[in-house]
């Protein structure tokens, strides 16, 4: 896989990169009865932006093939979102040291990634957090 939006299901919603980030636009097929972006759709997203991150930071830097599996997530919605939603990454410190300790020893390990979802004013509409449990492929 070349990049998250590769994923037949985050392609056929319309979820996007662009930059270090990703994009998911406002349409009638991803809306709900108030007619703003779906739940499901804004957790899509979300769940996306935490697999690029990993793939982004790790993939090449452990220099062997990864295989990460979202073990749990919690999602909190804010705000409405009328256009289109924006997702940014990120992990703490001491979580991606925690990780990388562990996976260095056993080959595996977990860490929580951290999500937030804004408008396109730039108002904060959602957060979320990850957590992946990664292991390598052999």
């Amino acid at each position: 896989m070349k990049s998250i939006t590769d994923i037949p299901f985050v392609s056929h919603i319309g979820i996007r990169s662009e930059k270090d980030r990703l994009l998911l636009e406002l349409k009638p097929d991803l809306s709900n009865h108030l007619d703003t972006l779906h739940a499901g759709a804004i957790y899509t997203l979300a769940e996306s932006e935490s697999g690029r991150y990993l793939l982004e930071h790790y993939a090449n830097k452990l220099d062997e093939d990864i295989i990460p599996l979202l073990r749990s997530s919690l999602m909190r919605y804010k705000k409405p979102i009328y256009t289109t939603a924006t997702a940014k990454a990120n992990v703490l410190s001491e979580d991606i040291n925690s990780f990388e300790k562990s996976f260095a020893k056993k080959g595996r390990g977990s860490i929580k990634v951290f999500v937030e979802i804004f408008d396109e004013v730039s108002d904060l509409c959602a957060v979320g957090e990850f957590v992946w449990y990664v292991q390598l492929s052999n």
